[in-house]
């Protein structure tokens, strides 16, 4: 993993290119950061949904050891398969996000919504 980026990395892990190598057409390329509990068994899920919907090149994509394994890549899909990994790990990222905290401190729009349904619930009392 990326040297130091796990201890500062808040939020969803990221591919780190820089680990990237492909050897007998098998890319490998590192997590920065820990993944989240599910991570792995919901990347699997989301991956196997993208392969269901279209027809990819490479072979089988798995997530092992914070470790991305790309089987059987050819050569002139770099742009592609980077754009589907960056995909499937934003998207598993999002999946699994903890919903945002409250300080305790309402928002503007919240305000505003607030003040908004008020103003809806009188017209009750004037009909």
């Amino acid at each position: 993993m990326a040297d130091g980026a796990d201890e500062k990395q808040h939020g969803p892990p990221l591919i780190d290119w820089q680990s990237a190598s492909v050897a007998s057409g098998e890319l490998r390329v590192e997590l920065a950061g820990k993944p989240p509990k599910g991570f792995k068994a919901r990347f699997a899920e989301v991956v196997r949904r993208l392969r269901a919907a279209g027809s990819d090149p490479w072979g089988e994509v798995v997530l092992a050891h914070g470790e991305i394994r790309v089987q059987e890549v050819p050569e002139g899909c770099e742009d592609d398969l980077r754009h589907v990994l960056e995909s499937v790990v934003q998207q598993v990222g999002a999946d699994l996000a903890p919903p945002p905290e409250h300080d305790g401190e309402k928002s503007a729009q919240e305000r505003r919504d607030e003040q908004m349904t008020e103003a809806f619930r009188s017209f009750a009392a004037g009909s």
